[in-house]
């Protein structure tokens, strides 16, 4: 299953985590089980410390359904979504 790298940033005035409510639900939003029914599995989820950012590391079906999955954190700021690679996969082929 392809792999992507998702970086969601915002501003410190509209951080979710500064929300119980917002926060509890962004929690559930990123649990496994409910990502699972988009087809995604969560390998990672890391906010950076101090930076307003959350770095996931996806397996998913196609771009599309990370899209999906990830589209009420376009509501407080940007969502990039890169495709990813292993890097045994990476030292394999030679390059990156």
């Amino acid at each position: 299953m392809p792999l992507f790298i998702v970086v969601a940033k915002h501003s410190p005035e509209s951080c979710p985590a500064a929300d119980p409510e917002m926060g509890k639900m962004l929690l559930s939003h990123l649990d496994n089980g409910n990502a699972s029914k988009l087809g995604i599995n969560i390998q990672a989820k890391v906010g950076a410390e101090s930076q307003h950012t959350l770095h996931l590391i996806l397996d998913a079906a196609d771009s599309g359904k990370v899209d999906e999955y990830m589209s009420m954190f376009t509501q407080m700021g940007t969502v990039e979504v890169t495709p990813g690679i292993a890097c045994e996969a990476i030292v394999a082929r030679g390059r990156c």
